[in-house]
């Protein structure tokens, strides 16, 4: 990877492009830097990507359909997230979507039949959560 990460999130898209995206530097500052290696390539390297929109560690990562969903997590402006975004890698492009119901970091991330579903981790004061949310691309909810 070019840059150095702790707690960062991975995802494949396309089949054979693999984002490393967040976490923290070695200096644990949250980033929102995102490194791309393509399988594809005849020499693959890793290369930088557009960065998101929020920096995040502890963040959780899906894909639905070719798009990267980056989600939650925390950063030291603002603490633990609820906000969550979405990458568009034909257009090179993050947009916000809709924030999930709970700021969560450590949590799991699921994706089944077009739907991506957020399950426990850890909210505020780091209590484990016991809720599971799902979020519909179609319905931005």
């Amino acid at each position: 990877m070019i840059t150095s990460r702790g707690r960062a999130g991975l995802a494949v898209v396309k089949d054979n492009l693999v984002f490393s995206l967040g976490g923290f530097d070695d200096d644990v500052e949250s980033l929102r830097s995102v490194d791309v290696l393509d399988l594809s390539s005849e020499s693959p390297c890793w290369k930088p990507s557009v960065g998101m929109l929020v920096e995040r560690d502890i963040l959780g990562v899906g894909v639905i359909n070719n798009y990267l969903y980056a989600v939650g997590g925390h950063n030291d402006s603002d603490g633990i997230l609820d906000t969550a975004e979405v990458f568009d890698y034909d257009t090179q492009e993050w947009s916000f979507i809709t924030s999930m119901s709970t700021i969560r970091y450590d949590f799991g991330v699921g994706v089944l039949n077009n739907l991506l579903y957020v399950v426990g981790g850890l909210g505020q004061s780091s209590q484990a959560l016991d809720t599971v949310e799902c979020y519909d691309p179609s319905l931005d909810t």
